[in-house]
């Protein structure tokens, strides 16, 4: 009988592993020796293993499990023959590495240098990983592998310089990065491979292997050769879907497309084959296709069916982005019973040129359910298109490239209705074609409507193909419109609601990649009891600018003509900036139009006559299109022919020191003044109005609050005598600067509450002299303005240079 002693055992078993180690290896005190363990064979337990990396001048451990297991079969160990036949590894993990001059840390078994052919120097026939973290750190071309092995099987034949791996079983990666990019994160994986790796010429070689991801079934083959950079490898898929597809790919690619499945065939093959590092690149060539393929999204459960593609990508005979191309062709697709076909073309990455022919129809509401996160609450219509597009996408930046493009095709569009999500209103366009040129877009005689506003537009839209290739660049609009009524506050947008603290906001910021020029025409114009007619302007949108020139309208039975800049603030306040030219308006009619410009001191049934003004006009508006007081500044000068005044309570109150009864209607040829509104108030220089109450002297200043101080003289002439008491009114009977004698009153307080009194303090010349200042600083300010509008459009024009196009 033949007796078996631990300690002997343990001894040659590890006498064994040492004979084909050169590195380290430390491992717990407490080693088991059992044949219950892993009947029917005998086992020696290993605990707390660590391996450390051979040569390295300080310890560094590479690989670490809690449990080690070698077996032998029983019948070897009766005969005296120690040879390890199974290795279970459990719960560690390895982490190898090699470094950028192509060192490798896991070269542990000792080279043979015996003379002694055999055909297999070492073999363990059984070799099992469970719940171990692996990683692979490929240095030298910047290739990162780690994985979680949930339980693996392998086996391993070492003969000579040669050791062959075969590997089948479950893994969980947790991703393969490649440079920056992150390929198979997060997936599980079924793996069946084999591996032959020459420690003389440090090649891998990979036998024909199968990963099975998702219902995907990828086949591998081909070589690595770690001494030369040198990579030969092929690939393919006969049948997969884009989920498995998508799976694979880093998520930067992968994000607008993850949630679409397919049914049907999606293949691809190809080849990686060349130097592979970080001063070359291997030969990449890959084809890629689709047939009888159906595409849908799960959330709008919209299908594109009958899918047929065929592709091709290749980094061409220089292997860089420079000699790149990729091809699509053979394109058809169905969506909703219409057909769409084409193909597409593009080389040269880094400068690409693209040609490529898109022709069919699409209903629109059918094309948006495609698109989760498009802009539209709903969207009805049908499109059709034929459109063919050649040029690099570098030359749609430049006036030069411009010539180098070729674009032409038609768009029609037929029973359109879209409305935007954050817009009130619906656009809806019956029919219209538009014309492809070059990198514009010709429109002629289209016919939309917005809300109530019917517009006729014919223009050209500049540089929007080059504005769908680079977001970021800008669209110049270049049209006439032509309307029937406008009805402003649609266009307006304001603010209906009962809660004015609301944060409705401006559209036109969402407008900051468009320049528009546009020359409008209308018969008439609305907005609350504004009417107008006869209209026409040159409108002209550069962000942050809004700019009406040359504008012409009838309104309150006269003329209005000049020119209007608003600029954005911010989302919640805009500017205005005007020079206005009116010519004979109803003066009560322009009072009524504008709600007496909010008081009612003053208002439309106490006014008569006919207004003509030049006015240059300073202000900011809030998101409600109310105007904020304090930032008014207005410069006018204004007449009034054949004017009235009637029942105006501060003249009554005046009569008891006129030579009249009753001031009730007080009618003037004319009146001219310049009035100034400054820091909420409203200054009116000396004025003297030849009246049926006689010549009537008048200045003073109206504050928005209500506040009045008006300064008022009559002629001695036109006074009652017997009530006025000269000695109460000394100093106030005094000579104007014309010499002539007058009584100055005064009228102070509030609208509702104020007095008239005598004025003996000539505050009223004081007023001149102020007014004569101010009116120089505004008119400094104005300029100061249009200075800065010239600034920011010299700007602009530098920006937007390629817009120039003859």
């Amino acid at each position: 009988m033949l007796y078996i002693y631990k300690d002997d055992i343990i001894y040659l078993a590890t006498m064994q592993i040492n004979k084909r180690l050169n590195t380290k290896v430390d491992v717990s005190k407490k080693i088991d020796i059992s044949i219950l363990e892993k009947f029917p064979e005998l086992s020696i337990g290993f605990h707390d293993v660590k391996c450390y990396e051979p040569g390295a001048g300080k310890p560094v451990i590479f690989a670490s499990v809690k449990n080690l297991f070698i077996t032998f079969d029983i019948k070897d160990v009766w005969n005296g023959n120690y040879i390890i036949d199974k290795v279970f590894l459990e719960d560690g993990h390895i982490h190898l590495r090699t470094d950028e001059n192509g060192v490798h840390n896991f070269m542990i078994l000792k080279k043979d240098t015996s003379t002694a052919k055999s055909n297999s120097d070492f073999s363990i026939s059984f070799i099992q990983l469970k719940n171990i973290d692996f990683i692979y750190d490929f240095r030298p071309s910047n290739h990162l592998y780690q994985s979680d092995i949930k339980i693996t099987e392998a086996s391993l034949v070492h003969a000579r310089n040669d050791f062959t791996i075969h590997v089948t079983g479950d893994m969980h990666t947790d991703g393969i990065r490649i440079n920056e990019n992150n390929f198979l994160q997060n997936k599980d994986i079924k793996l069946s491979s084999k591996i032959r790796y020459n420690t003389e010429s440090e090649v891998f070689s990979i036998t024909p292997s199968t990963l099975h991801i998702n219902t995907g079934a990828y086949a591998v083959e081909g070589l690595y050769d770690i001494k030369k950079s040198f990579v030969d490898l092929r690939f393919k898929t006969d049948k997969n879907d884009i989920q498995s597809f998508v799976s694979i790919l880093p998520k930067a690619y992968a994000a607008s497309i993850q949630e679409y499945k397919s049914t049907g065939n999606v293949y691809f093959n190809g080849t990686i084959k060349g130097t592979a590092s970080n001063a070359h690149s291997p030969s990449i060539n890959i084809n890629f296709g689709f047939d009888h393929a159906t595409f849908y999204h799960p959330g709008t459960k919209q299908q594109i069916t009958d899918a047929f593609l065929t592709g091709t990508y290749t980094n061409g005979d220089q292997h860089t982005l420079a000699s790149s191309s990729v091809k699509l062709s053979d394109l058809k697709i169905t969506i909703d019973n219409k057909p769409v076909s084409g193909y597409f073309y593009m080389n040269n990455f880094e400068d690409p040129h693209i040609d490529t022919h898109l022709k069919g129809s699409v209903i629109l509401s059918k094309i948006l359910a495609f698109v989760p996160k498009h802009p539209f609450e709903k969207a009805s219509g049908e499109i059709d298109f034929d459109i063919e597009f050649k040029g690099r996408t570098s030359d749609l930046k430049t006036k030069a490239g411009y010539a180098n493009i070729e674009t032409s095709g038609d768009l029609a569009l037929k029973n359109i209705e879209a409305k935007i999500t954050s817009y009130p209103h619906t656009i809806r366009i019956a029919e219209a074609v538009c014309l492809f040129t070059k990198n514009d877009i010709s429109i002629d005689n289209m016919e939309l409507s917005v809300g109530k506003n019917d517009v006729v537009l014919n223009g050209i839209f500049r540089n929007l193909i080059g504005k769908i290739f680079f977001p970021n660049q800008f669209v110049y609009v270049q049209a006439d419109m032509t309307m029937g009524n406008i009805f402003l506050e649609d266009i307006l947008m304001s603010d209906t609601r009962s809660n004015k603290s609301s944060n409705q906001e401006f559209y036109m910021p969402a407008l900051k990649d468009f320049i528009l020029d546009l020359n409008l025409k209308a018969n008439s114009m609305n907005y609350q009891k504004f009417r107008a007619s006869k209209i026409t302007s040159k409108i002209e949108w550069n962000f942050p600018y809004l700019n009406f020139t040359n504008s012409n309208l009838i309104f309150c039975n006269g003329f209005y003509s000049g020119k209007t800049a608003l600029r954005i603030l911010n989302e919640k306040t805009v500017e205005i900036n005007a020079d206005a030219r009116i010519r004979a308006m109803n003066i009560d009619s322009l009072f009524y139009v504008f709600e007496n410009f909010s008081q009612n001191f003053i208002t439309n049934k106490n006014l008569k006559g006919d207004i003509s003004a030049d006015v240059s006009l300073l202000m900011q508006v809030d998101n409600h299109l109310a105007i904020l007081p304090s930032s008014i500044i207005c410069d006018a000068d204004v007449t009034v022919q054949n004017g009235e005044l009637n029942n105006f309570e501060t003249m009554k109150r005046i009569a008891r020191f006129l030579d009249t009864d009753n001031l009730d209607n007080i009618k003037f040829s004319e009146m001219r003044n310049h009035f100034l509104i400054f820091n909420e108030e409203i200054q009116i220089p000396d004025m003297t109005i030849t009246s049926t109450a006689g010549k009537i002297s008048f200045s003073g200043k109206h504050s928005f609050n209500g506040n009045i101080e008006y300064h008022v003289a009559y002629p001695i002439r036109n006074l009652k005598k017997e009530k006025v008491d000269s000695d109460a009114a000394f100093g106030a009977l005094r000579a104007d600067p014309k010499g002539e004698m007058k009584l100055f009153l005064i009228v102070q307080g509030t609208t509702s509450d104020f007095k008239i009194s005598y004025d003996k303090k000539k505050t009223g010349e004081k007023i001149k002299s102020d007014l004569q200042k101010e009116k120089q600083e505004l008119k400094n300010l104005f300029k100061k303005k249009e200075q800065d509008q010239e600034e920011i459009k010299k700007t602009q024009t530098q920006e937007q240079e390629y817009f120039d196009f003859d």
